[in-house]
C-alpha cells in the first residue's frame, strides 16, 4: 500500500464567500453524536441498566430505533470520519510513521466533509458546537460555532496525564486502592454541557434568513469524566479505571447515572426541537462506539474478551426522519449508511447502500484495522490494507 495523504486538499472558500449552487430546500437536520452511548442491550447485559422508558419516549415522539445498531471504528475521530464522508478508511495507511498525517487527514474529513458540502451546497446554515478535542475543535466552515473554541475549557488535566508518568502512576495507585474514589476535577465541564444543552432547545427559533438548518454537535457524554447525577444534579467529576479494579461497581453506576441525566436532558431538547421547528426536522442522534470497560489504550482485538468487543461495537441510535418509512432504518444499520438514507429520502440523491462492516484497531495504532463481527463472535484478523 504506498498512498499517503497530507490532510491537504483542493482550498475553498470560507462558508460566508461561498456560492449557492442549488435552490432546493430540505428539513432542518439535526446530528447529536452522543460520544460513549452504548447501546441497550449491552447496557441490559453488562451494566444492568434498563434503557426501555427512553426509548419508548423516542418512539412516540417518531424516532426510529435500531434493535442491533454497531460501529463502523472504536474510536471517535475515525467513526465520526466515516459518519460524515458515508466512506470507509480503508485506503488510509496504517505505517506507524504515516500516523501523524493520518490524524491531520482525519480532521480534514471531519471539518470539510461530504456531508457538509452536500447540505452548504443546498443553502443550509452550518451550526456547529466545537469540543476541546482537536478533531471537533472548531470548524472553519461553519456559519456559526457554539461557542467560539476559544471559549472553550481545554482540558489540561486529560492532556497532563496522558502525556506524563502521571498515568503509569495512578495505574500503579490502582492495584492497591480503589480508584473508584480517586477523583480528577474539571471545573467546567458540566455547566458547559449544560449551556450547550440549553443552546439546543433554542436553536429552531434563531434567526435563518429563510435557510434551513445543518446542526452538528458532538455531546462528550455520556463518556467520562462524571460529572452527572442521574437527576442531573452535578456531582465531584473522575475518571473510571476498569481493569485496573476488582470491583467496578461504582464506575457502572456513575456511568449509567450520566445516562439517564443525558437521556432526561435529550428528552426535553428533543420535545423543543419538534415543537419550536417551522417544519418537521430531521433528527439523528447517534452514539460513535460503545463502553467496552476497556483501559485507556485500548488492546489488540485478540486480547479483549467477546464480551467487551461486542459492548465497545454495539452503539445506541434513534432518528427522527419526518414522512420516511419506518423500514427506511434496518437493525443492523451501522453510521457510514445513514447519511444516504437521509439524502435519498429528502434529495432523492443517487447514493447506494454499503456493506456494514465493524473494525476494531488498538490505541498503539488505531489505523491498523481488524475486521470484526461482534454478533457472531469470531474474528477476522486480516486488515484491508
Amino acid at each position: 500500500h504506498t498512498k499517503e495523504f497530507t490532510g491537504i486538499s483542493a482550498p475553498r472558500p470560507h462558508s460566508s464567500e461561498r456560492q449557492v449552487r442549488s435552490n432546493q430546500t430540505g428539513p432542518d437536520i439535526y446530528l447529536i453524536v452522543l460520544d460513549k452511548y452504548t447501546g441497550s442491550r449491552s447496557l441490559r447485559d453488562n451494566f444492568d441498566f434498563d434503557n426501555t422508558e427512553f426509548e419508548r419516549f423516542l418512539t412516540s415522539r417518531g424516532f426510529i430505533l435500531p434493535r442491533a445498531a454497531q460501529a463502523n471504528y472504536i474510536f471517535t475521530m475515525l467513526a465520526l470520519a466515516s459518519l460524515l464522508n458515508h466512506r470507509y478508511l480503508d485506503e488510509i495507511p496504517a505505517e506507524p510513521d504515516a500516523e501523524s498525517r493520518n490524524r491531520v487527514y482525519m480532521n480534514h474529513l471531519i471539518e470539510d466533509s461530504s456531508v457538509l458540502r452536500f447540505l452548504q451546497s443546498r443553502n443550509y446554515r452550518f451550526i456547529f458546537f466545537p469540543t476541546e478535542l482537536a478533531f471537533t475543535g472548531g470548524n472553519r466552515f461553519a456559519d456559526q460555532q457554539v461557542p467560539e473554541p476559544r471559549r472553550i475549557f481545554s482540558e489540561f488535566e486529560i492532556v497532563w496525564r496522558r502525556t506524563t508518568l502521571a498515568e503509569p502512576v495512578l495505574s500503579w495507585i490502582c492495584r492497591r486502592f480503589d480508584c473508584a474514589r480517586l477523583l480528577i476535577s474539571f471545573p467546567g465541564e458540566s455547566k458547559l454541557l449544560e449551556w450547550k444543552f440549553e443552546q439546543l432547545t433554542q436553536l429552531p427559533s434563531w434567526p435563518r434568513d429563510g435557510r434551513p438548518l445543518f446542526v452538528f454537535a458532538h455531546l462528550l457524554i455520556p463518556h467520562e469524566p462524571y460529572v452527572f447525577n442521574a437527576d442531573c444534579s452535578t456531582r465531584a467529576p473522575f475518571y473510571p479505571s476498569f481493569s485496573l479494579v476488582q470491583n467496578e461497581t461504582p464506575e457502572k453506576e456513575a456511568y449509567t447515572a450520566q445516562i439517564s441525566c443525558l437521556n432526561l436532558k435529550l428528552k426535553g431538547i428533543v420535545d423543543r426541537i419538534l415543537r419550536n421547528s417551522p417544519s418537521p426536522p430531521v433528527i439523528i442522534l447517534q452514539s460513535d462506539h460503545g463502553h467496552g470497560r476497556l483501559p485507556l489504550h485500548i488492546p489488540e482485538v485478540h486480547a479483549v474478551t467477546p464480551d467487551r468487543v461486542a459492548e465497545r461495537t454495539h452503539v445506541f441510535a434513534a432518528y427522527h426522519l419526518p414522512g420516511a418509512d419506518r423500514d427506511v432504518v434496518y437493525d443492523s444499520i451501522t453510521p457510514v449508511n445513514v447519511f444516504p438514507i437521509v439524502f435519498r429520502q429528502y434529495f432523492n440523491a443517487n447514493l447506494g447502500r454499503l456493506p456494514d462492516k465493524t473494525f476494531w484497531s488498538p490505541g498503539t495504532n488505531p489505523f491498523e484495522f481488524t475486521r470484526v463481527y461482534p454478533g457472531q463472535r469470531r474474528l477476522n484478523s486480516q486488515t484491508p490494507h
